[in-house]
């Protein structure tokens, strides 16, 4: 007799995130486009070339970004407007770093290059 493999229905935490994100107000969500526009463009003027981040709300409705590369991971909470969390861990030699920041949105540009593994202008640390 054949088994029947029961599939599990309960939502993920990632896919209950994305369906949050779609209850997010368009003018917030133009608002996280435009962020990102301006993180990018000035990674690139840095030299560097900032890859797309996943994009999430939280239970609390504020919007997440989060960046994982190989030995480092940033996640960053949009707080309140022009404010926001970072969260930094770093992998190195099998011990992980965890550092927390608050922040302006303005002055991401050290935590972006950070996560590319760059110093704040733009060369390798």
């Amino acid at each position: 007799m054949d088994s029947v493999k029961q599939i599990d229905t309960s939502i993920t935490p990632t896919r209950r995130r994305l369906a949050r994100f779609r209850d997010v107000p368009q003018e917030d969500k133009q608002r996280v486009s435009d962020t990102l526009c301006l993180w990018s463009l000035q990674v690139h003027k840095s030299g560097g070339n900032l890859p797309s981040p996943g994009v999430f709300a939280n239970d609390e409705g504020l919007i997440e970004f989060e960046w994982h590369l190989p030995t480092r991971q940033l996640f960053v909470t949009l707080t309140s407007p022009g404010c926001a969390k970072v969260i930094r861990l770093e992998q190195a030699g099998g011990v992980e770093t965890e550092t927390e920041h608050d922040v302006s949105t303005g002055d991401m540009l050290k935590h972006l290059l950070w996560v590319l593994g760059k110093d704040s202008e733009g060369t390798p640390s």
